[in-house]
């Protein structure tokens, strides 16, 4: 089978969910034996996906350059001749749906829950969503039809951290007696609602604020306004920015639970990764984060846009932090039994499947 992965992000940040589900799924069906290319911006997306030895196809973020980036698909088709072109953004499967699904069937995945743009929307041949409520989405916003619909939840992969990375972390910041670390993992973006964060970090108590340091592990646009609020409100010494990291892996195993402040998801890879990696996570009860967590069992959700809401979640961890142990064991389970990343893989091949059978 002959697979051309599309997508278009902003590559002047780090990858994000759709990247990192793009390139695992790409990685994968290599390994499997079949023959994969991408069209994609340049980016670092682009850059791990030719050091695995995947041809790229380099097209443009930038709305003008539409005709630049029509024609270098038009080209990348012809000449590889794929059996699907699997897209991962809206805009690629809008010129895919429109100009190249004569050539081969066209899959949009969508990722989040999204309200703009409706009368523009193409699905291709096929939407995969990567949750009930992104599927629902699709269906009463978009008004996809049912049928054209298949739900593929994310997965992620056990991380493998490097003991070298571990210890040279140890070193750079030593954890003191009696500290948990919180890791946030995701862009610093409105979405994930890290304002929120902060100022509850600040509401609470200095003792309280003392036993808690948070890792964001992310770059974003908003990063100038979240670290002059921290500033203002004096709670630097509790905040650690570390950018665009790839010591994710690491930092799952060196945290004692992970935090997510986000306002929208559709199915989010940090929590799914915090379960692969052991942890408990303290979320907002958000559509997409409430179907994967499980309140008390695998962490704690509490209300969205609401930052004495987080900060009373940041207490019942303080209060009871063997907790996050007895959480992060049942999050594994979870995780094992239900998130399992060969599951996913052959759910996205039998979605291939069925459109070349339909061809």
């Amino acid at each position: 089978m002959k697979i051309l992965y599309t997508h278009l992000y902003d590559a002047s940040f780090g990858m994000g969910g759709a990247e990192k589900v793009l390139l695992d799924l790409a990685l994968a069906f290599k390994d499997k034996g079949e023959t994969v290319e991408a069209a994609v911006n340049q980016s670092r997306l682009a850059e791990k996906l030719s050091d695995a030895g995947i041809p790229v196809t380099r097209i443009y973020w930038s709305k003008p350059r539409t005709f630049h980036t029509l024609h270098r698909l038009k080209q990348a088709v012809a000449r590889f001749q794929p059996d699907i072109i699997h897209s991962h953004h809206r805009y690629t499967t809008f010129l895919s749906d429109l100009f190249l699904k004569k050539s081969a069937p066209v899959l949009h995945t969508e990722h989040v829950l999204r309200f703009d743009k409706k009368l523009l929307f193409r699905t291709g041949d096929l939407v995969t969503a990567v949750h009930e409520s992104v599927a629902q989405n699709l269906a009463d916003y978009f008004r996809v039809e049912p049928r054209k619909i298949i739900t593929i939840p994310n997965a992620v992969k056990k991380p493998e951290p490097g003991p070298a990375r571990m210890n040279a972390i140890r070193q750079r910041m030593p954890k003191k007696k009696g500290e948990l670390w919180a890791l946030f993992i995701g862009r610093l973006e409105e979405q994930k609602g890290h304002i929120y964060l902060v100022d509850a970090v600040a509401a609470l108590n200095s003792s309280e604020r003392d036993r808690l340091r948070f890792v964001l592990a992310g770059d974003g646009s908003l990063e100038p306004m979240l670290k002059k609020r921290v500033a203002e409100l004096g709670v630097e010494e509790n905040f650690f920015f570390l950018g665009h990291t790839d010591e994710v892996p690491e930092w799952l195993v060196l945290c004692d639970f992970v935090v997510l402040s986000s306002l929208w998801e559709g199915m989010p890879l940090s929590v799914l990764e915090a379960f692969s990696a052991s942890k408990a996570v303290l979320a907002t009860d958000i559509p997409g984060t409430r179907e994967v967590m499980v309140d008390q069992v695998t962490g704690w959700l509490v209300k969205a846009k609401d930052s004495q809401a987080f900060a009373e979640g940041l207490r019942r961890v303080l209060s009871r932090p063997e907790n996050a142990v007895t959480f992060g064991a049942n999050a594994y389970r979870r995780w094992e039994t239900e998130y399992s990343f060969d599951v996913m893989i052959e759910r996205y091949r039998t979605a291939y499947e069925s459109l070349k059978r339909c061809r």
